[in-house]
């Protein structure tokens, strides 16, 4: 197993911040829309996954491939969404600064925001901790925020989230994600194309099928 990077500062959060349910677990979003160093946006989130297990991350499911449109109003290609879920002892500030780390090793650089990537992955709920929200809403400008500030409002991320946590509830919310889905506006926002009829970790899906 690897040590965390040097530049991953482990910093706990205070107790009183983490809620009990869903078995202490972590849910996190993985995304690509261009090709990088690691390959092709299949090729990319699957080697993501082999390098976040690396750091001693057990990865309990992982949802299906879901071809989404662009969120934002830069033009570019269709993204590869997934979502998973994770066990992990890494504290939830190094966990963002690791995947940042990874998300960098995969050739993601400094761009503008909701722009074409190889890699992105975001922490949604981690062990239904709840920081730096305020009267329901994001408090936003801080670098942990936990719910993600942004997930209720996102399909790309609510989709692959229901094949791995049916059951789950927004810390904040409390809603599911087939309720969130049909607030205004959400199902349209980084709306579903197709559900790929391939698992995040399968090896066996045609790369045509998932590459364009």
């Amino acid at each position: 197993m690897r040590s965390l990077p040097r530049n991953v500062v482990t910093v706990r959060l205070p107790k009183k911040m983490i809620m009990p349910g869903y078995g202490g677990l972590t849910i996190i979003s993985l995304g690509s829309n261009v090709v990088g160093p690691w390959g092709t946006p299949c090729e990319t989130l699957r080697r993501a996954m082999d390098e976040i297990s690396r750091y001693g991350v057990r990865f309990i499911l992982g949802s299906m491939l879901y071809r989404t449109s662009p969120y934002g109003s830069i033009r570019q290609d269709a993204f590869l969404n997934a979502a998973a879920l994770i066990e992990t002892q890494i504290p939830a500030h190094p966990l963002i600064r690791l995947f940042k780390h990874i998300e960098a090793q995969a050739g993601r650089t400094a761009g503008p925001r909701w722009g074409p990537r190889p890699l992105d992955i975001d922490i949604v709920d981690y062990k239904r901790t709840i920081c730096n929200w305020k009267m329901r809403e994001p408090v936003l400008g801080k670098c942990v925020i936990l719910p993600h500030a942004e997930a209720h409002k996102r399909a790309f991320v609510l989709r692959p989230l229901l094949d791995i946590a049916p059951g789950w509830h927004h810390p904040v919310y409390g809603l599911t994600a087939p309720q969130m889905l049909k607030k205004p506006g959400v199902a349209a926002s980084g709306a579903v194309l197709e559900r790929l009829e391939c698992r995040l970790w399968e090896r066996a899906c045609s790369s045509a099928n998932l590459s364009d």
